[in-house]
């Protein structure tokens, strides 16, 4: 399997997982709550394990040249460390505001992510860098 499906896979069943967390969430009272809120964040940490997870760090050695390799992979993992720190900022003053719901506001950025590596992304698998870069600049 190429990346760009395990990548598209795991944005779909991550947003299908955050979808089902909310509603699962905002009908708490049920008694089957709580066994299906343990199921949709497993299922959520199961799906990005799959393809965002790990792809995200694979990405960078098929598209950066190696003379820029260093600096491509430090501004990766700055990104992401970024990135993790708004969310972990943020989560609790959004889900004080917004209670179950707070779990779509991801879709905000993961389905036009999606939308992107479906149009934009070409697979790498088995592409050298040079070839893979040639591909994003036609």
């Amino acid at each position: 399997i190429g990346r760009k499906p395990l990548v598209m896979a795991s944005a779909l069943l991550m947003a299908a997982a955050l979808v089902a967390l909310a509603l699962t969430l905002s009908n708490s009272e049920s008694a089957w709550a709580s066994p299906v809120t343990v199921l949709c964040a497993v299922s959520y940490v199961a799906a990005y394990g799959l393809g965002l997870g790990p792809v995200a760090w694979l990405a960078p050695a098929e598209f950066i040249p190696s003379d820029q390799a260093t600096a491509g992979f430090a501004l990766t993992a700055m990104c992401y460390w970024l990135a993790n720190l708004v969310v972990t900022a943020t989560f609790l003053a959004l889900a004080s505001v917004l209670d179950a719901m707070c779990f779509l506001i991801p879709l905000l950025v993961l389905l036009p992510f999606a939308a992107f590596v479906l149009l934009k992304v070409p697979e790498t698998r088995g592409m050298a860098v040079k070839h893979t870069l040639a591909t994003l600049r036609t």
